[in-house]
């Protein structure tokens, strides 16, 4: 049996080729730094690394290549995040069939106004995902996927993009309170951390806080800057919780049941915390109490994901399916919700790393403008220069069985 294992860091380069025995058990490493193999009836072990396509021979009994790999083709499509998937396959009669593209850039960021009418940044396109917008709204954080996810800052006023992480890899940037920092998830040298970073360049990385399991995204701060809420993936159960990490750096579950939660976001006084449950059944908006004691509400009525406050605390938005949904609400000394009304219906991007662990949008000081992410099908019908709006084709290559004895012999 072939399969792709990752331990953790979700980018290409740290993915491991595994043969394992089904009469022994017995498991090996066959390559590293590459994804999706196939074993061929010529004694060929076939797999992408990045966007080639890799030939070696393989001695299935044995569970070892007998040979150095050879590449094969080159520019296959490959997803770039999100578990970086390799568009080709083999037929038994020995034809190939690919994708071609190379890597996948499938987004673009959007200013959307609330009747739902888009304007592109004018930036190339790239794997964008779970952009936040500064407490001034002058800035933008985005994660950027490109040989590896890190952290990027928009210049709303100068169009520019500078990248603020470099080591590690990087992703679900959120603001301080005070707009200076920005605290984001990091796996490095094999373990995950909570790191902050001043956006300016002054100053060096920092530990905000430990993490009690590995999987934890940074959703907001409290308005003091005391709390942080996070999304955490236990590994055991492989479901999705609200933890809290306090201003002693120490994480720990806050909403933690049979069910899953997450994407939990604090409201602008810090009184009350919207989330995602399925305890109904399907996916549904929530608001509780923070820290409680107190009630609790279901805000959506027809399924609800990637909560976001407004800046004056009086409107909750979030999606349901492809609509971007408002609901007024009041969040002082007592919260009260009204009937969800629809903003407008579009199909832009949910987050990578799914719906538990945060949003892909956000909205503007003045609750005017969303920042959103378009993809790749949706942005290719409108005018921005910068997507490829060739439509995607499937090549074939026949008798490349053939080919493959040919160049990489098995002996």
């Amino acid at each position: 049996m072939l399969f792709s294992v990752l331990t953790q860091a979700n980018h290409w380069s740290d993915y491991r080729i595994v043969a394992q025995s089904l009469k022994t058990g017995e498991r090996r490493v066959l390559v590293r730094g590459a994804t999706n193999a196939r074993y061929l009836p010529t004694g060929h072990l076939v797999y992408a690394h990045g966007q080639t396509l890799m030939a070696a021979p393989f001695n299935a009994e044995r569970l070892e290549l007998t040979g150095a790999a050879v590449p094969i083709l080159d520019g296959v499509m490959r997803a770039n995040h999100g578990g970086p998937s390799s568009q080709w396959g083999f037929s038994g009669a020995g034809s190939l069939v690919y994708v071609p593209g190379g890597i996948s850039y499938d987004s673009e960021l959007v200013w959307v106004d609330r009747t739902g009418a888009g304007r592109p940044l004018k930036l190339p396109p790239g794997d964008f995902d779970s952009p936040r917008i500064s407490p001034d709204g002058n800035r933008l954080a985005v994660t950027v996927f490109g040989d590896k996810p890190d952290i990027w800052i928009y210049d709303v006023l100068r169009e520019t993009l500078t990248r603020l992480t470099f080591d590690g890899y990087n992703s679900h940037p959120v603001w301080t309170p005070d707009g200076t920092r920005v605290t984001f998830s990091s796996y490095r040298d094999g373990s995950s951390h909570l790191l902050s970073k001043p956006v300016d360049g002054s100053g060096a990385e920092e530990q905000v806080g430990s993490r009690e399991i590995a999987t934890l995204f940074p959703q907001s701060w409290s308005p003091d800057g005391r709390v942080l809420t996070l999304s955490g993936l236990q590994p055991s159960t492989r479901s999705w919780d609200i933890w809290l990490l306090s201003h002693e750096g120490k994480a720990s579950p806050f909403l933690q049941t049979r069910f899953t939660e997450g994407s939990g976001i604090l409201s602008p006084d810090g009184r009350w915390l919207a989330y995602v449950s399925n305890e109904s059944g399907m996916y549904q908006v929530y608001v509780q109490a923070f820290p409680g004691p107190g009630g609790k509400w279901q805000v959506s009525t027809d399924g609800g994901t990637e909560p976001v406050w407004a800046r004056n605390g009086r409107e909750l938005f979030y999606h349901s399916g492809h609509k971007m949904m408002t609901v007024e609400v009041t969040s002082g000394p007592a919260f009260t919700a009204g009937n969800p009304k629809t903003l407008f219906e579009s199909e832009y991007q949910s987050p990578s790393t799914g719906v538990f662990s945060g949003q892909n949008y956000d909205v503007t000081p003045d609750g005017q403008r969303f920042i959103m992410v378009r993809g790749k099908e949706a942005a290719a019908a409108t005018d921005n220069p910068f997507m490829n709006k060739n439509a995607p084709q499937i090549n074939v290559v026949l008798n490349l069985f053939e080919e493959l004895k040919r160049r990489v012999p098995v002996h």
